[in-house]
């Protein structure tokens, strides 16, 4: 197995003198006052060495991924759950069978139209959309818990750039702005994103960009613009690994959300298939965009994350199909959208 790469082209085990706080610093455009440089670099160097630990593993095949010094690297454990993380997914229930039938178990899938919905029946052995170009580029949320934003755009950009063969960023600021429930303390939930899209139409990035702070709603100021609407979107929940590979294969990149760990090891993720532990369970809303298999013969999902390019494989995630991390709890998706005014 090879040696791990790092953000400075060497090994990790090379970055524990002074010099390389400094690059890190520029790397990242980190600037601090005195007291708060004494405490990051403290932190940013009991990082590093997690990471050489881990990264030795790597190497002789006791663990799966590697890890690498990135934005995250000079902030505990405590600080990254609580500022990009939910406690909670409940929420996500109470909302959607509010004018539905209960909530229900063992693979149902709700549905928010009297469409029926897409035969989903065949298997296929892999699907990556954005090999297919529908999906867009990675972005930053930054340091807000917008993750459920940049999840629900997604499924509508794979539906318009599969269905209307137009790849184009769709607005996460609008959301954030004007769809209800959203706080920035706690976060926000993707139905409730996709329930304010098909009422109010999700602008493009570029005519509402993203900010990240939440802000007065804009969007009906912006009425000659071109909006997406989802016409008929649903949640699925507790289905089978096979029968959200079919989701995927046949309707494109969907919503999950990933039960995660308080500890950081997914922050240090920068590449292989990713199999962290889970200690205390916190939930963070990615974009799934497609399966594969190994040269091994494991099998994994390949999941768009909103961390910017400089995290994990160019802002990429693959871990494996386990079910692990309730992946086949949530699953968001869309099966149709509009665009108008029609052109």
């Amino acid at each position: 197995m090879a040696a791990t790469a790092t953000l400075y082209g060497g090994d990790v085990s090379d970055y524990s003198d002074k010099a390389d706080w400094f690059k890190y610093k520029e790397k990242f455009d980190k600037k601090y006052n005195s007291d708060e440089e004494s405490k990051r670099k403290k932190i940013f160097e009991e990082n590093l060495l997690k990471i050489q630990d881990h990264n030795n593993k790597y190497q002789t095949g006791a663990v799966t991924y590697n890890m690498d010094i990135n934005e995250f690297t000079d902030y505990t454990d405590d600080e990254l759950s609580q500022i990009y993380y939910t406690g909670e997914d409940t929420k996500e229930e109470h909302l959607f069978s509010e004018d539905l039938e209960d909530v229900c178990s063992g693979g149902c899938i709700h549905s928010r139209s009297s469409r029926s919905r897409p035969d989903i029946s065949t298997d296929r052995e892999s699907i990556n959309w954005r090999e297919k170009n529908a999906v867009t580029s990675v972005k930053s949320q930054k340091k807000y818990k917008t993750c459920w934003a940049f999840v629900t755009a997604g499924i509508l950009e794979g539906l318009v750039a599969i269905k209307h063969k137009k790849l184009q960023s769709l607005s996460t600021q609008q959301l954030i702005d004007c769809t209800a429930g959203y706080e920035e303390l706690k976060g926000g939930y993707v139905i409730e994103g996709l329930r304010y899209a098909e009422e109010h139409g999700l602008l493009t990035d570029n005519d509402y960009p993203y900010k990240g702070p939440k802000s007065r709603c804009k969007s009906d100021a912006k009425t000659n613009k071109k909006r997406v609407f989802p016409v008929d979107y649903h949640i699925a929940r507790n289905i089978s690994v096979e029968k959200l590979k079919s989701l995927v294969r046949e309707i494109g990149p969907v919503g999950v959300l990933l039960q995660v760990s308080k500890t950081a090891e997914l922050f240090r993720y920068a590449g292989g298939l990713f199999a962290g532990s889970i200690t205390e369970l916190f939930y963070h809303a990615v974009l799934l965009v497609g399966y594969d298999t190994d040269s091994t013969g494991t099998n994994y999902w390949i999941i768009k994350n909103s961390w910017g390019t400089r995290w994990g494989e160019n802002g990429y995630l693959r871990i494996q199909m386990d079910n692990k991390y309730g992946i086949t709890r949530n699953v968001y998706y869309a099966t149709a959208v509009e665009i108008l005014p029609e052109e």
